[in-house]
């Protein structure tokens, strides 16, 4: 291939790419993974399997071709994708819910196990059970307030552990720490950095989500220790040290 025609498809090649990673990034801030691929074929096909967008597009496509066909259907995808949000809402229970009962779904580190009570679990093999099952401490004549307590237990049981590690980790790579870290239950935040004392507070509903979630949650916090407030050089400094940052905040929902 002539030189001239190899820096022209390079040149476009780079371009296609550059064009994927913003539309990825804007399509990712509304919750929604957007896949891609290049076939041999005439028409750009859109498909939405919850949460994920898969676009097939000829080989031939260029980069404005891309960016205005995939940025036209933004509004279609993100009504979809709510659709299912505000489905799978109704039928799975969270930290903050007060009708909680036994078999329901419940929220737990990104998974939705089934709430069972340690009686009923008790003939299965809880190191085979993964998330279909989140068994509590409790009996099938408790209430809706003891299951809630016990599912909360079981929230704060396993985010103490994994809190340990993962601020252990990013004070490690940040060089920031805090003086001290408590679990709270926060209805309006996820956490709180005092910069006067040092302390760290992180909500006892991140737990509900998956763990990388937790993790933009630490460095949000730490950084704050340096910044007080969201400026310019907070979020510098918070993208510095996670560069997806966005991309995971977004699942918080």
């Amino acid at each position: 291939m002539p030189r001239v025609a190899l820096g022209f498809f390079m040149s476009k090649k780079i371009k296609l790419q550059t064009t994927l990673e913003l539309l990825t990034t804007q399509y990712a801030q509304l919750g929604i993974q957007l896949l891609l691929e290049l076939k041999p074929v005439k028409n750009v096909n859109f498909r939405y399997h919850h949460p994920q967008l898969r676009v097939s597009a000829p080989k031939h496509i260029s980069a404005d071709q891309l960016q205005a066909l995939v940025s036209k259907k933004l509004d279609w995808a993100h009504a979809i994708y709510q659709k299912h949000q505000n489905r799978t809402a109704q039928d799975i229970k969270g930290v903050f819910s007060s009708d909680l009962m036994l078999g329901d779904r419940v929220r737990f580190w990104g998974e939705t196990p089934m709430l069972v009570s340690q009686a009923s679990a008790q003939t299965h093999d809880q190191d085979k059970l993964g998330f279909s099952e989140l068994v509590i401490d409790s009996s099938q004549q408790s209430d809706a307030s003891d299951l809630i307590a016990a599912y909360r237990q079981q929230l704060k049981t396993t985010l103490s552990a994994r809190l340990s590690a993962r601020m252990q980790h990013w004070v490690q790579v940040t060089g920031l720490t805090p003086s001290k870290t408590r679990i709270k239950l926060m209805r309006t935040r996820w956490g709180s950095c005092s910069q006067r004392s040092g302390n760290i507070s992180i909500s006892l509903a991140i737990a509900m989500y998956d763990p990388e979630c937790l993790d933009a949650l630490i460095v949000h916090e730490l950084c704050h220790l340096k910044h007080a407030n969201h400026g310019r050089h907070f979020w510098e400094l918070v993208y510095h040290y996670l560069p997806n940052y966005r991309q995971i905040h977004s699942r918080l929902s």
